[in-house]
């Protein structure tokens, strides 16, 4: 009677060992998703509050597109991560209805093309600061910094909400299968929009950055071998002069290395800058690539086999990974940003030492009054002595 009953007793415990396997992984999923999600918060407004508080950071016209393209990062996490996050979590369930389905489409596309716009921004402010640093300030002025801000969302928004509201983004087919799986929530596009949608706002943004970077490299370059020379010219001009002991040219020449020095100085700042701005647009590449590679290909050859949904998330995520990233390598490389963020970061230890040290003091407070109050109902209830 036993052996009869083994086979299923040895079934029930394997389907219970799947089934805890099953909810341990998806807990795992959903912490290091929330993880992602809260480092991404923290560190884009991180970086929007420093660069509005110090203004040491507000009065470089370039931090206007950090601030513009850490918000589009911070929108990417609060609106889009969190729903992709309760997807992955529970397995492709969609909760939420087909218009904010349609809204999370939109945003995803939104702010993955406005950060690529911001990015190629930024590419042609650092040309213009280091093909003509001493006429930055006359060519790249307040106004047309908040016009091109301006262009990148409204190029942004052209792309993403106009195709997706007015339905040119799929077809009859995608649309009908959309209303008989309501709880299904999958960016099902045309090849048309698929493909054009790629070249938009990736391929072409991708190529111009790529471009002017090696420009930016070029140009680097040959001012620091040009600004080497002029003081190399300077110091052997100097030297010879000194023999002569002829004051004026003394002074002339401690003049001449004064400014080369702070010509230097301000050159290998813009370098340095364009150098952090350039390795984000590397780091945004490699995680948007691959992602945008396979929207291409998918679109481009419909008899090709299609990916496992657990490597779609994965292309997804490693695309929105980026938005965790970008605060991390200011952090690392812009030392202004460093200075600041620890600032930032002091501030808010130093305010929940307070909170913590105000609560403490309210619960002593009560706990001495609670006390208080019980002693003197004993004393009050104690029976007067006749005696």
């Amino acid at each position: 009677m036993l052996t009869f009953f083994e086979p299923f007793n040895a079934s029930i415990s394997s389907n219970k060992l799947g089934i805890s396997s099953q909810i341990i992984a998806k807990c795992i999923k959903t912490l290091l998703l929330s993880t992602i999600i809260a480092i991404a918060i923290f560190g884009n407004g991180l970086v929007i509050v420093s660069v509005l508080r110090f203004h040491k950071l507000r009065r470089i016209i370039t931090n206007r597109f950090v601030v513009s393209l850490a918000l589009a990062d911070l929108l990417v996490s609060c609106c889009v991560m969190t729903f992709s996050a309760s997807m992955v979590a529970s397995d492709g369930l969609w909760l939420f209805g087909p218009f904010l389905c349609d809204l999370f489409n939109a945003n995803d596309v939104l702010f993955s093309t406005a950060s690529i716009a911001h990015l190629a921004s930024i590419s042609m402010d650092r040309y213009i600061s280091i093909k003509m640093p001493f006429q930055y300030n006359q060519i790249m002025t307040s106004r047309k910094s908040i016009l091109m801000l301006i262009g990148c969302w409204i190029y942004a928004l052209v792309v993403s909400y106009i195709p997706i509201f007015t339905g040119l983004y799929s077809s009859a087919e995608n649309f009908q299968w959309q209303k008989s799986n309501p709880t299904k929530c999958e960016f099902r596009v045309n090849p048309f929009f698929g493909i054009g949608s790629s070249i938009i706002s990736f391929w072409i943004p991708c190529i111009v950055m790529t471009i002017v970077y090696g420009l930016i490299y070029k140009d680097a370059r040959k001012q620091e071998n040009q600004i080497f020379q002029m003081q190399k010219r300077t110091f052997s001009h100097g030297h010879r002069s000194s023999v002569k002991c002829d004051h004026n040219s003394i002074n002339l020449n401690d003049k001449k290395k004064t400014l080369y020095k702070e010509e230097r100085i301000m050159l290998q700042k813009e370098h340095k800058a364009a150098k952090t701005l350039g390795i984000i647009m590397g780091v945004f590449i490699v995680c948007w690539l691959p992602f945008f590679l396979w929207m291409t290909i998918k679109n481009a050859c419909l008899r090709c086999p299609e990916l496992h949904p657990i490597l779609v998330d994965t292309l997804f995520w490693i695309g929105y990974f980026n938005s965790t990233l970008n605060p991390a390598i200011y952090a690392f490389y812009q030392q202004d940003f460093r200075r600041a963020f620890k600032i930032q970061l002091k501030s808010c230890c130093c305010i929940f030492q307070r909170a913590v040290c105000c609560l403490k003091s309210n619960r002593n407070s009560l706990t001495n009054s609670y006390e208080y109050y019980t002693t003197n109902s004993a004393f009050s209830r104690r029976k007067p002595n006749t005696n």
